[in-house]
C-alpha cells in the first residue's frame, strides 16, 4: 500500500512541476540555488558545498525521485562519520535547497528532510578518580613543597593539600563543585 501511496505521490510531482524543471536532477538545482543566492557569504557557500558532498550519492537523482529512504542510507553514514552538530548542520542546509525547490520553483511538493531526524548522541558523564598510591605520592610531593608566597597567611601549597582532599573526598568530583564544602580536611604534620 505504501508502494502505491509514493507512486501516487511522485506521478503528482511529476504532474505539477513547471515543463523546464521537469527531471532537473539535484546537482542541477543546486547550480541554480547558488546562482540565485548569489549574496551567500563565502563561509555559508562553504557550508553548503560541504553539505552537498554528503551527498553525492543521490547528486545526479531527479529532484522528484528523492525520498527518505534514499536519504537515510546516507544520513546513517553521515552518523558514523560526523559529530552531532556537523550532521545536523548539513541535514539545515539541504533542508534549504529543498525547500527552495518547492517554493519558489515548485519542482517537488512535499520536502524529504522534514522526515529526517537527527538523535544527539547521549554522553556518559565519566569521573577520573586516583588511586590510593597516586594520592600518598601526591601528597608527599605537596608536602615537601615550600610556601614561599602566601595568600591571607595560608601558603599555596597547604592550600592545595586542602582543596585537594576535598575534591577527594567528594569521590573524584570536579574541583568547582567543591567549593562551597567546609574545610574537613585533616590536618598535615
Amino acid at each position: 500500500y505504501s508502494e502505491i501511496m509514493l507512486e501516487n505521490i511522485k506521478e503528482e510531482e511529476r504532474l505539477s512541476t513547471p515543463a523546464e524543471f521537469k527531471g532537473i536532477t539535484l546537482g542541477e538545482f543546486y547550480e541554480i540555488y547558488l546562482a540565485d543566492r548569489s549574496s551567500l557569504s563565502a563561509n555559508s557557500i562553504y557550508i553548503i558545498q560541504s553539505a552537498i558532498v554528503k551527498f553525492e550519492d543521490i547528486i545526479d537523482t531527479p529532484m522528484t525521485e528523492i525520498d527518505f529512504f534514499k536519504l537515510a542510507p546516507i544520513i546513517n553514514k553521515m552518523k558514523s562519520e560526523n559529530a552531532y552538530s556537523t550532521q545536523l548542520t548539513y541535514v539545515r542546509k539541504m533542508k534549504v535547497i529543498f525547500d527552495y525547490a518547492i517554493t519558489p520553483y515548485h519542482i517537488i511538493s512535499k520536502n524529504p528532510f522534514n522526515d529526517v531526524q537527527l538523535q544527539k548522541p547521549v554522553q556518559e558523564h565519566k569521573v577520573k578518580a586516583i588511586t590510593q598510591n597516586q594520592l600518598e605520592d601526591f601528597l608527599k610531593k605537596l608536602k615537601n613543597q615550600k610556601d614561599t608566597s602566601t595568600r591571607r597567611g595560608v601558603g599555596r601549597a597547604k592550600c592545595a593539600r586542602c582543596l585537594f582532599i576535598r575534591q577527594y573526598q567528594c569521590n573524584g568530583c570536579q574541583t568547582h563543585h567543591c567549593g562551597g564544602l567546609k574545610n574537613s580536611a585533616p590536618a598535615f604534620p
